[in-house]
């Protein structure tokens, strides 16, 4: 590792919905604080519906309703408002904590978009689809334990090289971005340890990837198969894409510009 250093910080408030770039991220228990801590929730009975972690089967994603890439989120947590946008321009923000919260608009909004768009899977028009809340005390990750990733600006480059046009870092939703390493060099980093500023991980995980990334972030349209070029880049048995890291508990923040070092 050549000096890289931190370039960019993501946070994805509601999951799967497109996110915010931050110059500063707090940590705690293993998570960038202010990520994957809301989501739009698939039940069959709305009473049953809670707050709690689940896999990601049980959550709208770009896996089964790929036209979400249309939405992004931010979130104040002083205010503690949410702000929702569609193909950037603001429709909704409210407060997390308003008790008489409606947001029936914008769950009938994706359903009228199901009816519009060519997916196939339909099932969720008869179910019921309910906004959950889990920033005080669960995150949405699809890892119950918390997950924070990263990936560099230079496998991004090595993607593009091979198919011969621009691959926004979007498609991937990490965490953090990376510049500074080699094509691929993070894969060579699992198990060992690493300070980004003041604060210290273990890079745990090759991170596997599934058919969201074929989706554009810019329209919802899936537009390339980027799983058969990942396989075919980087050799291994699934398609993968940046690294999961680990918090050690050492640190409790990363910000912009952070220098990257092995320890």
């Amino acid at each position: 590792m050549d000096k890289p250093k931190l370039k960019e910080i993501f946070i994805y408030p509601i999951k799967s919905f497109g996110g915010e770039s931050i110059k500063l991220a707090n940590l705690k228990n293993n998570r960038i604080l202010g990520d994957r801590i809301f989501g739009f929730k698939v039940s069959d009975n709305l009473i049953e519906s809670t707050n709690l972690w689940e896999n990601k089967s049980k959550f709208l994603t770009l896996s089964n309703t790929p036209f979400l890439a249309e939405f992004k989120s931010t979130w104040d947590p002083n205010l503690r408002l949410i702000s929702i946008y569609r193909n950037n321009r603001l429709i909704i923000n409210f407060n997390v904590d308003n008790n008489d919260l409606d947001l029936s608009k914008i769950i009938q909004l994706i359903k009228k978009l199901y009816n519009t768009n060519n997916i196939a899977n339909k099932n969720y028009l008869d179910k019921d689809i309910v906004f959950v809340n889990g920033d005080q005390k669960n995150f949405y990750q699809d890892n119950q334990s918390g997950t924070i990733t990263l990936h560099s600006t230079e496998s991004i480059r090595s993607i593009e090289t091979n198919l011969g046009i621009k691959i926004s870092s979007d498609r991937f939703r990490s965490n953090l971005i990376v510049d500074g390493l080699d094509p691929w060099e993070e894969f060579s980093l699992i198990g060992k340890k690493i300070s980004i500023g003041d604060s210290e991980f273990q890079i745990k995980d090759i991170v596997p990837r599934c058919v969201a990334i074929n989706v554009n972030p810019n329209n919802g349209n899936i537009d390339l198969d980027l799983l058969k070029e990942l396989m075919s880049l980087n050799s291994l048995s699934e398609p993968s894409f940046g690294v999961s890291l680990n918090h050690l508990g050492i640190g409790n923040s990363i910000k912009i510009n952070d220098e990257i070092k092995l320890i």
